[in-house]
């Protein structure tokens, strides 16, 4: 078990850029998204969580992400704060 580490807000051309080789995800509420649990997360040793902005990301900076390997995840029906949206993506990737 490991505590997550958090970062702060960066610009998400930034993260894109600098992202380490590991299992990321986007988090956004996209037609055809599963779930975190969906993903087949049992054994996973790294993971980039992505959360975005209060309004989400736009279309641009999913196809982006996805080109670079990102999956995009639901984090379930109703759209989260940010502030929340990184613990339950935590949570989601702890019980599946």
């Amino acid at each position: 078990s490991r505590i997550p580490l958090l970062e702060g807000p960066v610009e998400i051309k930034d993260l894109f850029a600098s992202a380490a080789e590991s299992r990321r995800i986007i988090c956004e509420g996209t037609a055809g998204a599963r779930s975190i649990g969906e993903l087949g997360s049992h054994g996973w040793s790294d993971v980039l969580v992505v959360v975005g902005p209060e309004g989400g990301f736009d279309e641009d900076e999913i196809k982006s992400a996805q080109s670079r390997g990102f999956e995009v995840a639901l984090l379930g029906e109703r759209r989260l704060r940010t502030e929340t949206a990184g613990i339950v993506a935590s949570a989601a990737i702890l019980i599946s």
